[in-house]
Parts: C-alpha cells; sequence; structure tokens
C-alpha cells in the first residue's frame, strides 16, 4: 500500500476502480494448522503502491503482513542478496589480517562494498506507477444489438 504495509488474502470482489480482499492467516503449530480470517477490506487501485515478484512470499510475521526473507522460490537469494558477497569479503579480510597478507584487506574490503551494492540494487517488488501500472479489465462487456 502506499503506507509501505503489506496485505495479503482472499480477493472477493472487483470493481472498476477498487478491489476487496479477506486477511487470511494460517499459523503453523506441531499439533495441527489454524486458519484464521479477518473483515473484508477495501482498496482503490491508485492506493497500491508496489506488488512483490513472482515466487516472493509474503506472510503474516510479529503482528502485520511483511515480505518473508525465509520462504518463497526466490532462486540465488543469498548471492543476489549480496550477503554471500560480505560473508566472503569480511571472512577474506579477517584471514588476510590473521596471516598477515599484503593488499588482503583492500581486496575484502573491496569483495565486502560489492556485496553491500549488491544489496541495495536487489528489490524483491515490482514498482508500480514508475514502469507498470495496474488496471482493471471488463470481461463482461455486453454485446451491442
Amino acid at each position: 500500500m502506499e503506507n509501505k504495509t503489506w496485505e495479503k488474502g482472499e480477493l472477493m470482489k472487483i470493481k472498476d476502480d477498487s478491489f476487496y480482499i479477506r486477511p487470511r492467516v494460517i499459523k503453523y503449530s506441531l499439533m495441527r494448522t489454524d486458519t484464521f480470517y479477518y473483515p473484508i477490506k477495501g482498496f482503490v487501485i491508485s492506493d497500491i503502491y508496489a506488488m512483490p515478484k513472482r515466487g516472493v512470499l509474503v506472510d503474516f510475521v510479529n503482528g502485520q503482513f511483511q515480505i518473508s526473507r525465509t520462504g518463497g522460490h526466490q532462486h540465488f537469494y543469498w548471492v543476489k542478496s549480496g550477503l554471500l558477497f560480505k560473508i566472503a569479503g569480511a571472512g577474506f579480510a579477517i584471514l588476510s589480517i590473521v596471516n598477515a597478507i599484503p593488499g588482503g584487506v583492500a581486496i575484502g574490503a573491496g569483495i565486502f562494498a560489492v556485496g553491500i551494492l549488491m544489496k541495495k540494487t536487489y528489490k524483491l517488488t515490482i514498482r508500480l506507477k514508475r514502469k507498470y501500472h495496474m488496471e482493471v479489465l471488463n470481461l463482461s462487456a455486453k454485446k451491442a444489438a
């Protein structure tokens, strides 16, 4: 949404410029799974700020919906998000300090900086209103006689 909160649920109704969803939360426990439904909420299409990319899981965590960094089907997430480069850079810098490798800290810092740059540029969402937009298509058009 425009206030940077996520909503997830069953699509109940679509109108010309709005849609209605019923938020659904699934709680998993050791013995059973519970599904909770909340009251139906209405949204205007112009209020949509972003959509998750394909394979990104939006889950109910800490009392609100948010993107789950542990779930979903994001291929090579640890590489794309730069985490692997940050770990490797920090490890190489520490190893070069311990073994007194000349220039090793600079190489490790460079690899770490690449990881930070990758984290800044990797997005899990599609931002609307710039390159993409959303519209409702009416597929039940009346035939002219």
